[in-house]
């Protein structure tokens, strides 16, 4: 989701009110599907719940299209958790960039960020974030 907002940026004359949007857009199906995660595998939500919030929230009905209604039920209690950790995860990389640009304010740069964050490499955002800082040599009290 993060580097699908930046691609978004990336687009040769693409309107900035527009790139916005598609970011916005993005962000909020990915947090909507990762409720719909957490109603189905967490809270346990029935198929008629979670056909009722897809009807609300997507315009996906059973009368509308049962096959694609059936398909995601199937792929969201079959593989619990997926959407969940990339919206989280999303939140997380943002948080941890605005804190950076904050700090650094003009003497931000994004490639620097990026090339720095992909360099630590998978890991727990928490030592994720503890590089970033040693490597920026920033701390964020919040």
């Amino acid at each position: 989701a993060y580097v699908e907002r930046l691609s978004f940026e990336a687009i040769d004359g693409i309107d900035s009110t527009l790139v916005k949007f598609l970011a916005i857009n993005s962000q909020l199906s990915l947090n909507m599907l990762a409720l719909v995660d957490l109603g189905l595998n967490y809270t346990g939500w029935s198929f008629k719940e979670y056909s009722d919030f897809m009807a609300l929230n997507f315009g996906i009905t059973a009368s509308s299209n049962p096959e694609l209604l059936s398909q995601f039920y199937q792929n969201m209690t079959t593989l619990p958790f997926s959407y969940l950790p990339y919206a989280l995860g999303y939140l997380e990389v943002d948080r941890l960039k605005t804190e950076q640009e904050e700090f650094l304010g003009d003497r931000f740069d994004e490639y620097q960020f990026h090339d720095a964050f992909l360099n630590i490499g998978p890991a727990p955002m928490a030592i994720v974030e503890k590089y970033m800082k040693e490597i920026f040599n920033y701390s964020a009290s919040k």
